[in-house]
Parts: C-alpha cells; structure tokens; sequence
C-alpha cells in the first residue's frame, strides 16, 4: 500500500506540471454569454440592450497562438449573409505592437475582406487569411506570426458589429465576444503564450 501511494504521487508530481493554465496555454476559449448583444444608432456611444437580436450575438470566442500564426475565432448564434454589413473585429496586443483586424463581409462580399491595422488606422501590408461559414456560424482570422514580430504571447480581443446600412441614421449591434453587454471598449483576454 506505501509503494503504491508512493507512485502516486511520483505520478501526480510529474503531470501536473505538464498540465496547461488558461493564461499559459497555447489557446485561450471563452463562452459568452447568449443574449448580450446591444444597439446604437449611428456614431452613438449610448447602447441599448438588445436581448432579442440573434444575428450578431458571439456565443464564443477562441485565441490559438500556433507556432505559425495566430488564428482569432467567433463563434455566434446565427450569422446571415444578407442586407447587412458585417464586421468581425479582432484587437491584437503583444508587447512589441498592437494591431486590428476587421473583417468586412456583406451580401456582395460574403466571403469577407480582411485589413490589418496599427492602433492609429494606418493599414499594415500583412496578408491575413479569413473564413467565413454561415453554415456554422463562425468568422475567422489567421494572422501570420511574422506580422505581429513573432511575439512570445498575445493577448486578444474579440467582437462582432453588425451594421443595417452604412450612414449616421443607421442601427448597429454589437457584442464584445468577451463580456456581457458593451460599453464600446474591448475585452481582452489573457496572455496566450506561444
């Protein structure tokens, strides 16, 4: 019976060390809450809860930090392509730079267009891959590690904007893919370590 506690806890001494943390691991998933989306109208910074807007609402979010890229996932309850402009919106912090990735998709784009900028606006020449799947509801981002200086950890944050038309009288929706509701700033997540 000592032998047998002993290699137990031989054992348990060795994998629980191998055992990744959420703020260590190379992936960091989150599940947001269903419901959470919010409105303004045109340039406001007023949002209204929207509890009953289903298109545009994140149920999840994911950060996997690969050895080649980093690739951003939202996951929402429905995502239409139809009249509406959409933009999947994907804030990167490293501690070399910060970098944001929008991207557009629209009933003349449903496959989308991905651009890279730095925090001021300035577009960053980086080829971003993107996919979007209106069958499971999930827009993507891969962004080549060499475009973020091959950092050691990103953090993210993660939202969806979904826009009725383009000019100051039209509605958006929003949903921060890492908190409930919005107050029109991102979330980030934990560092993700590569």
């Amino acid at each position: 019976m000592k032998l047998l506690r002993s290699a137990l806890v031989v054992t348990a001494a060795v994998v629980v060390p191998l055992l990744p943390t959420a703020a260590h691991a190379d992936r960091y998933v989150h599940s947001d809450v269903a419901g959470d989306v919010a409105s303004s109208v045109g340039s406001s910074t007023t949002f209204t809860p929207a509890p009953e807007r289903v298109v545009g609402d994140v149920v999840s979010s994911m950060v996997n930090h690969k050895r080649r890229t980093v690739v951003l996932r939202l996951q929402y309850r429905d995502l239409a392509n139809d009249s509406e402009y959409d933009e999947h919106v994907f804030f990167v912090h490293t501690s070399k730079m910060n970098r944001v990735v929008r991207l557009y998709a629209s009933n003349a784009v449903p496959g989308g267009r991905a651009v890279m900028t730095k925090a001021n606006g300035k577009k960053v020449a980086c080829h971003v891959g993107r996919h979007i799947d209106y069958a499971r509801n999930t827009a993507t981002v891969i962004i080549p590690r060499s475009c973020l200086g091959q950092p050691r950890w990103v953090k993210a944050g993660l939202g969806g904007v979904m826009l009725a038309g383009l000019t100051q009288a039209n509605t958006q929706w929003i949903d921060d893919a890492l908190a409930t509701g919005t107050n029109g700033s991102a979330t980030y997540s934990p560092k993700v370590f590569r």
